[in-house]
């Protein structure tokens, strides 16, 4: 069970498969793994969903991801904040 009721899910998005996680202040609470392709097909949205619900996450604060997959980014940053409201914060070289 997730300490706070403000998580923040971690994204990584990779060539094949996309591992993401919710973490709290005191680490990570629970993560999963799914099709990197779905993404594009619009079908990321349930796993993520599943994720925070096995997280007990009440609220997300925000979210940060990295990718290997540039076209895969776009899907990502319109689906959280049009699903749970926060935006989706992308970590690269230069960040």
């Amino acid at each position: 069970m997730a300490a706070f009721a403000a998580v923040v899910l971690l994204v990584d998005i990779g060539n094949t498969h996309t591992h993401a996680a919710v973490a709290d202040g005191g680490g990570i609470v629970a993560d999963v793994r799914f099709a990197s392709e779905s993404l594009a097909l619009g079908q990321a949205e349930r796993p993520l969903a599943k994720l925070l619900r096995r997280a007990k996450a009440e609220r997300l604060a925000g979210a940060v991801f990295c990718s290997v997959v540039p076209r895969l980014n776009t899907p990502l940053k319109r689906l959280l904040p049009g699903r749970w409201q926060c935006a989706a914060r992308q970590l690269t070289a230069p960040t």
